[in-house]
């Protein structure tokens, strides 16, 4: 593989051509190296904080690494860079830094400064968690709040939830977490009224001189059977709290299998209760047994997994799939019909097993399982069990990208970007469509793919006269896109990101991370890179030692000299 010289005459040119490489329902792109840029280029300041806590976080600081993430965030020391200050909050989230964590969560939460660009509640959900396991107050606050608030589903089922989040906020001296926890015992908001307990937690944080809990204790009258008079009060706000878990196990019991699924995914996320998965099959298992297909094809993932009982039950979970199945849930049939379809491709596929495959993709496909769709069009691209056939084929992957198939619409957008030996032109508008969704669906090779995509177009305009805007502008896309493959863990990304950044951010600390990540991904040009720009930061260091040494004998000299000048006027003084 040859080294080119400048990345941005492979971003810029039609000559970044990613070969379609389909094996396991993933793609494979050919990768592109560069030279390195001169040593000369690369000289750091010592007191350059970035590079101090830089080296700091390579050792696993979790503080350092967030405050260097602070910096990239606000562009202190250094440009902003939102997308290097989510991958170093990400790590120090990783090292349970109770800050880092938080941070995230309110980025996912605003949509702010993250890969996607867009909100995300369920990932905000998630750092809220992290960061409150570790003990931050504001984290479980505001994890609590995502419950109250309703902004997750299924959060009429959490007031226990809510309550314990609330308290342990409070108890870490989170002021608003104690007013709210105190105005839902004060009014009975979900749980039974208890002034006098909301009384203790206002005096609470009233000692910790949060004002709104005194005067929400001054605003008490002394009367507790009596709520505020801002409060209506109803039977359906006042009974919605411990009594809802228990009308859901009696609706379960007296046989309602949709119920019973609720109250299964409870236990089995721990949602208000312990986790406990052996109730959670339990519970599936009842519902199944009352031909509810749901239960049947979430107990049948669940034997597939091994969660059922520590191992793969092949038998059992086909049996579960096909019941699923057989009650027309979709993705029981696309996950049976996995059971059967063997990616290998250096086995050769039983004949029966393939085409049991494609009638369970094919039902799969019309109760609309996206990635049946997806399996279908792979089949008819490869000619595997069936005759090519790029109609069918295309028909169904776009069927499947529309299900949010992300595999459907990155090889439908693939097939696009190049053509292909059916007779398919390129298409650059269409591709980019399906790859910009499949990459939005965080699909990592796709985001790649993208980046490739918006060379060519940009290689197309080349000749306009705002060429030098158009390669600026994509050379920034390119890079973002890059980064949030490699975030996203496709290994030849992080490579390509490493070029990026040796070539037009010249940070090597970057560039290390990114090759880091991609040799771990198991990238083995991830890994010659990290090998030799090691190299290159070991002469870069030897190259400023050697000048640091030239310049401390330069200084000696000169002192020297100034002593030697000193001596000499000394002298003329003494002599007149």
């Amino acid at each position: 593989m040859s080294s080119l010289a400048n990345i941005a005459r492979i971003i810029l040119s039609a000559g970044v051509v990613f070969t379609l490489a389909v094996i396991n329902g993933c793609t494979a792109v050919d990768s592109f190296t560069s030279a390195f840029l001169d040593s000369n280029s690369h000289q750091q300041e010592d007191d350059n904080p970035v590079i101090t806590l830089a080296k700091s976080c390579d050792a696993n600081n979790a503080a350092a690494c967030y405050a260097l993430g602070k910096m990239y965030y606000i562009g202190n020391w250094t440009e902003v860079d939102l997308y290097t200050a989510e991958d170093l909050f990400h790590k120090s989230c990783g090292l349970q830094y109770d800050k880092a964590c938080l941070t995230l969560a309110e980025m996912y939460y605003n949509g702010n400064g993250v890969n996607s660009g867009e909100r995300d509640l369920i990932k905000a959900q998630d750092f809220y968690h992290k960061s409150c396991l570790f003990n931050n107050a504001e984290g479980c606050y505001k994890l609590g709040k995502l419950y109250y608030d309703k902004e997750i589903t299924d959060t009429e089922l959490g007031i226990n939830s809510i309550i314990s989040l609330f308290d342990k906020s409070c108890s870490l001296e989170h002021g608003e977490a104690c007013v709210k926890l105190g105005q839902m015992y004060y009014t009975g908001d979900g749980i039974e009224r208890d002034p006098i307990k909301a009384k203790i937690i206002f005096q609470k944080a009233c000692d910790f001189n949060f004002n709104a809990a005194c005067e929400s204790l001054a605003s008490m009258t002394g009367n507790s059977n009596k709520a505020p008079p801002s409060k209506t009060q109803s039977t359906s706000t006042t009974n919605t709290s411990t009594s809802n878990r228990t009308d859901i196990l009696q609706s379960c019991n007296s046989n309602t299998p949709q119920q019973c699924v609720i109250l299964a995914m409870n236990y089995y996320h721990g949602d208000g209760v312990a986790k406990n998965v052996g109730t959670t099959i339990k519970l599936l298992q009842k519902g199944c047994n009352l031909n509810h297909g749901p239960s049947c094809a979430m107990l049948g993932v669940l034997y597939g997994k091994g969660a059922a009982g520590g191992k793969h039950n092949l038998a059992i979970t086909k049996s579960l799939l096909q019941r699923g199945c057989d009650l027309n849930v979709g993705t029981a049939c696309d996950n049976l019909g996995i059971q059967y379809f063997d990616f290998d491709r250096s086995k050769t596929n039983n004949s029966n097993d393939i085409a049991t495959a494609f009638k369970l993709f094919q039902k799969g496909c019309k109760l609309n399982a996206g990635h049946s769709c997806f399996m279908l069009g792979f089949m008819y691209h490869h000619g595997i069990g069936v005759k090519r056939d790029p109609v069918a084929r295309d028909e169904l992957l776009q069927k499947g990208c529309n299900l949010n198939s992300k595999l459907g619409c990155r090889l439908l957008g693939v097939i696009y970007y190049g053509g292909d030996e059916n007779g398919t032109k390129s298409d650059l508008n269409r591709a980019e469509v399906l790859l910009k969704k499949a990459c939005d669906l965080d699909e990592g090779a796709s985001c790649s793919y993208l980046a490739g995509v918006y060379a060519a177009k940009a290689s197309e305009q080349a000749s306009d006269t705002n060429a030098d805007t158009i390669a600026t502008a994509t050379v920034i896309a390119n890079g973002r896109l890059l980064k949030k493959a490699c975030n996203l863990n496709d290994g030849i990304s992080c490579y390509m990101l490493g070029e990026y950044h040796i070539t037009f951010d010249k940070n090597l600390v970057l560039a290390k991370n990114a090759f880091q990540k991609g040799c771990s991904l198991d990238d083995k040009e991830s890994c010659v890179a990290l090998n030799q720009l090691s190299d290159q930061i070991q002469s870069i260091t030897t190259t400023e030692e050697i000048k640091r040494q030239q310049k401390l004998v330069y200084q000696q000299q000169q002192a020297a000299q100034l002593e030697a000048d000193l001596e000499t006027i000394r002298n003329l003084v003494i002599n007149n």
